[in-house]
């Protein structure tokens, strides 16, 4: 109900040349579909978001809506994989493949990190390959950030499994930790080595 509610109030907005706020409504409408299994809906109205898009922009470019459905992946999958993961799983194979056409490496990349994450808790042999995958490719974007957050994921991981990996793992966390000047995330990795 609160579904079609935001449907609703979003189509209400757009008619009345709200364009940003029908917007809103209707990427919450979406993400409560999306969130109750309703594919059915999402379907129909993930045209009509694209619709408001390219008339909220102006253009036929699509790439402000395929950004959103990326992003819409990412957080679904985030925010489902403990809990669901044969949903994430869907959410972040959706994700790869958007990423993937719209030559999007670090969305790629970060929905892999999140498949990583989801073996992890099943197959841990089957998750550091898929960490070994993500690291290769964040080292080649350069990302530190997000490298640090892998790092010190995957070395967690192999602590119990394989200590002296695990270590390592970590102490390459810690390297580019001191690098970034992250106080809070040395004085963790610390803790764990």
């Amino acid at each position: 109900k609160e579904a079609d509610l935001y449907e609703e109030i979003g189509d209400l907005y757009s008619k009345d040349n709200c364009r940003a706020n029908g917007l809103y409504y209707l990427i919450a409408a979406q993400i409560l579909f999306i969130a109750i299994g309703n594919n059915k809906r999402k379907d129909k109205l993930e045209k009509k978001i694209e619709k408001e898009i390219l008339s909220f922009s102006g253009t036929e470019d699509t790439s402000l809506f395929n950004d959103l459905q990326l992003y819409l992946n990412y957080q679904i999958a985030l925010g489902t994989y403990l809990k669901k993961p044969k949903d994430s799983t869907r959410f972040v194979n959706r994700g790869i493949d958007i990423a993937r056409n719209r030559n999007n490496p670090l969305y790629e990349v970060l929905f892999k990190e999140i498949l990583a994450d989801i073996e992890s808790g099943k197959d841990v042999e089957k998750a550091a390959v898929i960490y070994q995958v993500v690291i290769v490719t964040l080292e080649e974007l350069e990302d530190q950030l997000d490298l640090l957050r892998v790092y010190e994921k995957y070395g967690n991981m192999m602590l119990p499994v394989h200590n002296d990996k695990g270590k390592e793992l970590l102490s390459k966390a810690l390297s580019i930790a001191q690098n970034l000047e992250k106080a809070e995330i040395i004085t963790r990795l610390k803790e764990n080595l």
